[in-house]
C-alpha cells in the first residue's frame, strides 16, 4: 500500500490512516502513565515568588502600607489537545498541558506575572525525576535558559523510537474543575463569559466601527501571482514581496485580547471533542495530517489545524451524524468547504449562547466580522479562522488540486459523493453562508 496520501484509493483511506496517521498505542499509553504523574505533582503547589510552596505555608506578610497579595496556587492539571483526544499523528506527537491557577483578580493577570509562575514551575519540574519514576526518560527542555512563552519537557522512548515534546501553559482558575460527567447550565458559563468579554474588549464602539468599514479593504491582490507560486513550489515569501504587485492590507490592530484566554476554558474543548464517535476521530486525523503536508509544500503558516478540526466536526454533524460513514465522503466534505472559506461562519452554543444580554451583544458582532468565522465552542472570543486571507486561499487552491486525486475518486474515476452540509438544517453547530 502507498505511503503517499494523494495517490491512496479512496476505499482505502480507513487502513492508511490505521497504518500510517495514528500514533503508536504503546507509546500513547506510557506518555499518558508519564503526564499523570507530572500532574499530580504539581497539583496544590505554589507558584508566586515566596520561600514555600506548600499548600499549609503562611500567607504573604504585607509590606508597610500595602495589602498583602493572596498566594497563588495549582488548583489542578490536565493534559489537553489531540493527544488527550485520541486524534494526534504518528510522527508528530506533542501534548500541552494547563496549568490552573487559583487567586488571581483577571485573566490578564495570568499573563502579566507569566515569567514569576513560569520560573516557579520549571524549578518544580526539575526537582520531578527525584520524585517519580517514569516509565519514558524525562528531559527539562533548556533548565537554566530564559522561559519562551511556555515550559516545556520531553519524554523519550529509545525502545519505540518516539519522542513527545510537552509544553505546560497557564491558565486562570474559573471552572473550578468539572468532570467529564459534570456540566454546568449555560446561564453559569454566560455569566463567566460576561465577565470575559468585559476583559477582552479594548476598543469602543466608535473604533469598532471604522473597522467593520476597513474589512472591505483589507485586502488586495494578484490572484495569478499567487497561482504561479503554487504551481512552481517557490516560497511564499518571493510571491508577497512588493515587485511582483502582491500586497495585502491587514485587518486594523488594536489591543483587544480576544481569544488569549481560551486555556481557561481547556476542559470544555476537552469536553466538546470528547463527545464523537471513534471514526470522526480518525477523520479529523486523516484531515490533521492533510494540513501537514500542505504546511510542508508552502512552506508558510496556513489556517490553524484546530480550524479544520472543527470543520471536520461540523462537517459531519450537518452532513452524516452517523457513527459509521463513508470516509473518502467525509474528506471531500472538508476540502470541498476550506475551498469556499470565504463564506465559511459557524459556531456552537453548547456552552454559550444568545440568552445573555452582553455574551448575545458580543456574539452577533463577532457574526458580521469579515469570513471565515469558526467559534472555539469553549471560548465565544476567540475566533479560530482569524488569520490572513491568503494563509486561506493558498489552502483553498490545494484543497481544489486534492479534489481531483485517486484518494476523492471512486473506481469508476467519479467523484466520491460529499455530503450535503450547507442547506439550513438543526444540529448542534450552526452554518451561516454570506450571500
Amino acid at each position: 500500500m502507498s505511503k503517499d496520501l494523494s495517490k491512496t484509493p479512496a476505499w482505502e483511506l480507513d487502513k492508511f490512516i490505521k497504518d500510517h496517521i495514528l500514533v503508536d498505542t504503546r507509546f500513547l499509553n506510557k506518555v499518558r502513565a508519564d503526564i499523570d504523574c507530572v500532574c499530580a505533582f504539581l497539583k496544590d503547589k505554589r507558584v508566586d515568588k515566596h520561600e514555600d510552596n506548600e499548600r499549609d505555608s503562611p500567607k504573604d506578610r504585607s509590606e508597610e502600607g500595602h495589602k498583602p497579595k493572596p498566594p497563588v496556587w495549582v488548583s489542578r492539571v490536565m493534559m489537553n489537545g489531540s493527544f488527550d483526544s485520541d486524534s494526534d499523528l504518528k510522527d508528530t506527537p506533542e501534548v500541552n498541558i494547563t496549568v490552573f491557577l487559583t487567586n488571581l483578580n483577571s485573566f490578564n493577570e495570568v499573563h502579566e506575572r507569566s515569567e514569576e509562575f513560569k520560573e516557579e514551575i520549571k524549578k518544580q519540574l526539575c526537582k520531578l525525576p527525584e520524585k517519580e519514576d517514569f516509565q519514558l526518560c524525562y528531559e527539562v527542555q533548556n533548565p537554566k535558559k530564559p522561559s519562551p512563552s511556555f515550559v516545556s519537557f520531553k519524554l523519550t522512548s529509545p525502545e519505540l523510537q518516539q519522542e513527545v515534546e510537552c509544553s505546560v501553559w497557564l491558565a486562570r482558575e474559573v471552572l473550578g474543575g468539572l468532570s467529564n460527567n459534570q456540566q454546568l447550565d449555560t446561564g453559569t458559563y454566560n455569566k463567566i463569559y460576561a465577565e470575559l468579554i468585559d476583559e477582552c474588549l479594548s476598543f469602543d464602539a466608535e473604533e469598532y466601527l471604522l473597522f467593520l468599514e476597513d474589512i472591505d479593504k483589507r485586502m488586495t491582490f494578484d490572484t495569478d501571482i499567487i497561482d504561479e507560486c503554487i504551481s512552481s513550489d517557490n516560497d511564499i515569501d518571493e510571491c508577497t514581496s512588493s515587485d511582483k504587485g502582491f500586497s495585502i492590507n491587514k485587518s486594523i490592530s488594536s489591543e483587544d485580547k480576544k481569544g488569549q484566554f481560551h486555556l481557561s476554558f481547556t476542559e470544555l474543548q476537552q469536553n466538546f471533542l470528547k463527545n464523537y464517535p471513534p471514526k470522526l476521530r480518525n477523520l479529523i486525523c486523516l484531515v490533521k495530517y492533510w494540513h501537514q503536508l500542505c504546511m510542508k509544500k508552502l512552506k508558510k503558516p496556513v489556517p490553524p489545524r484546530y480550524a479544520l478540526e472543527l470543520l471536520t466536526i461540523y462537517a459531519w454533524e450537518s452532513g452524516s451524524g452517523v457513527d459509521d460513514f463513508n470516509t473518502a465522503e467525509g474528506f471531500r466534505t472538508v476540502l470541498e468547504l476550506i475551498t469556499k472559506h470565504e463564506s465559511l461562519c459557524m459556531y456552537w452554543t453548547v456552552y454559550y449562547d444568545f440568552q445573555h444580554p452582553k455574551v448575545s451583544d458580543y456574539l452577533h458582532r463577532q457574526l458580521q466580522n469579515y469570513r471565515p468565522i469558526i467559534l472555539d465552542p469553549a471560548d465565544p472570543t476567540r475566533n479560530i479562522a482569524d488569520c490572513t486571507y491568503v494563509n486561506w486561499y493558498f489552502l483553498a487552491c490545494l484543497a481544489k488540486e486534492w479534489l481531483d486525486y485517486p484518494c476523492c475518486k471512486d473506481r469508476d474515476d467519479s467523484p466520491v459523493q460529499s455530503w450535503k452540509v450547507l442547506e439550513d438544517k438543526h444540529c448542534r453547530s450552526t452554518f451561516l453562508a454570506s450571500p
